[in-house]
């Protein structure tokens, strides 16, 4: 009596289905409490999650793997604090204007900012730099498409890609509120969010181009160890017949749903694939060693005391 708290209860899970972007929720932070916790989950692993969310180092397995990317350079803040001018100098010289400057670690578009020459370059990197100590700068792809793809796959899944997206976005690029505040206020959840986001499916692309962005993000999902289902975003030159992968998502807005409907797929068919792969997932890992008996700490005794 009188207590504003109550007892905490236990409730078992059989799956958790994480759905929260971010830092701590998409960066591998979660799925670790969970692996400890030993509960199975619906999105990447840790490392496919950390590497998803790391802009540099998701950039980095992209490249070992062979995959085109977006042309990129990039930045340590200690670095930018130093000697700006010089930063500044080798950006240009690696990356042409216009550009894009990112936050390695966050995603949703938050501190993006384009810069069409060194001025608003660095005005750009100030604006990134109060949301992470790693900056990435990219090749504005002008003249190219936007064209986005989904992935499903893990334990037991073969990697598949949905029908490919070609965003409709009223600024220079997607922005938080095209994300995430789109639909309007009464709308239904399946048209908010990036449900709710102006696209055109199937992405009006040739069969080449449409072939090629679909076979780059079955790679890039297997690149950094993707689970689960995640939207991989690309651009493509029609003129060329070109393809570069910009970005995994690795806890994709809306699950990608739409792409998958458009698939031949419900939404209850995707939910019940996530959950079996995470099952199989979690079943696979249970057969794994994670430890073994040594005597090597044996000899770390000292001689056993004659008193």
């Amino acid at each position: 009596p009188g207590s504003g708290f109550r007892r905490s209860r236990t409730i078992p899970l059989d799956v958790a289905v994480p759905a929260v972007h971010g830092t701590y929720g998409e960066d591998g932070t979660l799925q670790g409490l969970l692996e400890l916790a030993d509960i199975p989950y619906t999105c990447s692993g840790v490392v496919g999650s950390a590497a998803g969310m790391d802009k540099v180092t998701m950039k980095s397995a992209f490249q070992a793997a062979g995959i085109p990317t977006v042309p990129h350079f990039a930045v340590d803040a200690a670095d930018l604090d130093r000697d700006r001018e010089t930063v500044l100098d080798e950006i240009e010289r690696a990356i042409p204007y216009p550009t894009f400057v990112k936050p390695a670690h966050l995603g949703s578009s938050v501190g993006i900012a384009r810069g069409a020459d060194r001025t608003e370059l660095a005005l750009a990197l100030d604006v990134a730099r109060r949301y992470d100590r790693r900056l990435l700068i990219e090749r504005s792809m002008e003249g190219c498409t936007e064209i986005n793809c989904s992935v499903l796959g893990g334990a037991g899944y073969d990697p598949s890609p949905s029908v490919c997206e070609q965003p409709v976005v009223g600024e220079e690029f997607h922005t938080f509120s095209d994300k995430y505040l789109a639909g309007g206020k009464g709308a239904s959840s399946k048209d908010q969010g990036m449900a709710g986001s102006r696209r055109l499916i199937p992405a009006p692309i040739s069969d080449d181009l449409t072939k090629k962005v679909q076979d780059n993000a079955v790679r890039a999902f297997r690149a950094v160890d993707a689970s689960g289902v995640a939207r991989i975003d690309s651009f493509v030159d029609e003129r060329s017949g070109d393809a570069w992968v910009m970005e995994i998502n690795t806890v994709p807005g809306s699950f990608s749903f739409y792409l998958w409907e458009a698939s031949g797929m419900s939404f209850d068919e995707l939910a019940q694939n996530l959950l079996d792969i995470a099952l199989q997932t979690h079943a696979l890992k249970a057969q794994l060693m994670f430890s073994f008996e040594s005597g090597i700490l044996e000899g770390m005794r000292g001689p056993k005391s004659s008193g």
